[in-house]
């Protein structure tokens, strides 16, 4: 059980990601089912095969179809890096945080809504840092209690 909503693993082989806006469910194998309790409206419940994807966010779960590509993307992870294919920065900052412990914070809601695209080691913050000044324009100042500021320029 998510703060997004119930998943019921119906013998597979599966990852949940969760993020700060959703619970996202990768099928490797095998089936998935997914459910979101709405306070106005009738439960909302999927299910999901291999390569597929179900998402649990603000409204009813939805799954969609990965391609080969986009699979291999969602297990870097378990090489210690984080594939960044259009996510929040504060999506990808998060993940930073699971890797490296490093807490970041963000001067205001646009920088925290910029999107990535690339790949970086996990645990390797100052890459991460220069990937950010150097592609998308936002530096980072470090505060005395260590975290990080960043800041769309």
């Amino acid at each position: 059980m998510t703060k997004f909503g119930e998943i019921r693993v119906l013998g597979t082989s599966f990852v949940v990601r969760l993020g700060p806006d959703a619970a996202i469910t990768t099928v490797l194998s095998g089936r998935v089912e997914a459910r979101r309790e709405m306070l106005f409206s009738p439960d909302s419940s999927v299910a999901a095969s291999a390569d597929q994807e179900i998402e649990l966010a603000g409204g009813a779960p939805t799954v969609s179809v990965l391609e080969r590509d986009a699979l291999d993307r969602r297990l870097v992870w378990r090489e210690r890096m984080v594939a960044l294919d259009g996510q929040s920065l504060r999506e990808a900052a998060a993940e930073v945080t699971r890797f490296s412990g490093v807490r970041f914070a963000f001067a205001d809601t646009a920088t925290a809504q910029v999107r990535l695209a690339g790949y970086v080691a996990g645990d390797d913050v100052e890459a991460f840092l220069g990937l950010l000044e150097n592609n998308v324009g936002v530096s980072a100042d470090r505060r005395a209690d260590g975290v990080i500021v960043l800041r769309s320029d």
